[in-house]
């Protein structure tokens, strides 16, 4: 996939993010506050294997950006993403966030309205980083929890 598909996002702007990777269904990069951002999007073309690689791709991205002294936290946009995680793409979160919590820093997963979406992260977070981590459906709320 090409920089120029990828689909546009509201908070990009605002958070002044500078894209560093771009894969087949995502794109990371830093904002100039010092946050890993993450967004994933739907592609009902992309095998759930694809999309499970796609998933451990950033994870590792993540997981990098977590060790690096001046990141100060994390926020994975997930509004656009398929609804539920395959058991790969679970595995690959649950290191994502315990990743951040362990290196005591602020995470946080922007959610769909999809109620299957949220009870699947909000768990995620609850048991994987619980000390740092937040899982939210509200942009502002995400905001605030890594002071932005």
């Amino acid at each position: 996939m090409t920089p120029s598909a990828v689909p546009p996002w509201d908070a990009a702007t605002t958070l002044g993010v500078v894209w560093s990777a771009v894969g087949e269904n995502y794109t990371f990069g830093m904002s100039p506050s010092q946050r890993a951002i993450c967004r994933v999007w739907r592609r009902p073309d992309l095998p759930s294997a694809d999309g499970a690689r796609c998933a451990e791709e950033m994870t590792a991205l993540m997981r990098a950006a977590a060790q690096r002294s001046e990141s100060l936290g994390m926020m994975f946009d997930l509004r656009d993403a398929p609804f539920i995680a395959g058991p790969r793409t679970e595995a690959a979160l649950t290191l994502m966030l315990a990743g951040w919590d362990q290196a005591r820093k602020r995470s946080v997963i922007v959610l769909s309205d999809n109620p299957m979406q949220q009870l699947q992260m909000k768990r995620l977070v609850e048991k994987n980083a619980p000390r740092f981590g937040l899982a939210t459906p509200t942009l502002a709320d995400a905001q605030r929890h890594l002071g932005l």
